[in-house]
């Protein structure tokens, strides 16, 4: 027996539905968390029936829910069930089977009433963070049943199963890199599987003609914020159903190349002039922060250890007066 088993993480599930469809997959998936458990039935990939332990999403309550039958009605059909398969064999005749021969509801609306609640199951699982899973390939569906649109339910489910901080952080994980849808309807040879692909993409999100050809030439990620929140969520819908793919950007990234840093051209120091003992002395603007003790103690002591010390004194002495001789006094010539 063909049995695979494995454990559910965030977001997981999304992608073992979509490598279920992409690799046509027939079987049972039966996923387990605490006390709860249900079953979704594949035909080729696609879910075609589901069934769950919780009172909520029974069929017969869903009905009931629906209006087609009354809840005495319900009770009276599970009754049927239970003496009918007192060993519960899934195989055997189900409350929907019963429903039907009593004349409940026709075999159409009985149909209609589980593609719903399929879908209602699914949802509501994608949503699971934890639990258990198996896939048994020789179980196949009790009954033969009209196949739910994958596409369709990997969206809602994004949309509606994962909370916004997961959404936040998906989208910042590709915030850097461009998408674009991962099969082109120009694309040649498609087959019918990728065309319902396409189909029921553009069903399920009604984006204008000229945002699917945006897509199919590639856009950056950032390109969604112009829809605000919601661009947000319609990214993260498309890329855990698998409808885009990340491709290389067309801005292509210039190596980086080592300029040599020009040394900085020196400010022209400001000179101010001031007065001092009746004489200007022009004085460099910087030079004013500083310590002068300090630095006349600084000079003082590089004086000392050079071989031609300069005394101090002429350090600090004011250059000497040039003072003009007196004028000569030339006597009057003679009357």
């Amino acid at each position: 027996m063909a049995i695979k088993h494995g454990t559910i993480e965030p977001l997981k599930l999304f992608k073992l539905f979509r490598s279920m469809f992409d690799h046509q997959q027939t079987g049972l998936l039966t996923f387990s968390k605490t006390n709860v458990v249900k079953e979704i039935y594949l035909q080729q990939g696609y879910p075609v029936y589901a069934r769950s332990s919780l009172n909520q999403e029974a069929l017969s309550t869903f009905m009931v829910r629906e209006g087609v039958i009354s809840s005495d009605e319900a009770i009276m059909l599970e009754q049927l069930q239970i003496q009918a398969n007192p060993l519960n064999q899934r195989h055997l005749l189900d409350v929907g089977a019963f429903a039907v021969q009593q004349g409940l509801i026709s075999a159409d609306r009985l149909r209609d009433i589980e593609y719903h609640l399929t879908e209602k199951i699914m949802v509501e699982l994608l949503s699971w963070q934890e639990g258990q899973f198996t896939f048994n390939s020789e179980e196949t569906p009790p009954m033969k049943r009209s196949p739910i649109h994958l596409i369709h339910l990997l969206i809602v489910g994004a949309q509606t199963g994962i909370s916004k901080a997961q959404s936040q952080q998906l989208f910042e994980s590709y915030y850097q890199q461009s998408v674009a849808l991962a099969i082109s309807r120009n694309q040649a040879n498609l087959s019918p599987q990728q065309a319902q692909l396409i189909k029921d993409l553009m069903i399920a999100i009604d984006f204008p003609e000229m945002v699917w050809q945006d897509l199919e030439k590639g856009v950056p990620v950032q390109k969604f914020l112009e829809m605000g929140q919601d661009g947000i969520s319609v990214f993260c819908a498309l890329l855990l159903s698998a409808s885009i793919k990340t491709i290389e950007s067309r801005t292509q990234v210039q190596p980086q190349v080592q300029i040599p840093i020009a040394k900085p051209i020196p400010k022209p120091v400001e000179i101010t002039e001031t007065v001092k003992d009746n004489r200007i002395q022009r004085v460099p603007d910087q030079w004013r922060k500083f310590n002068i003790a300090s630095a006349i103690q600084q000079q003082a002591q590089e004086s000392s250890s050079s071989t031609n010390p300069i005394p101090t004194s002429t350090i600090d002495s004011p250059p000497p007066v040039m003072t003009p001789p007196p004028p000569v006094m030339t006597p009057p010539p003679p009357v």
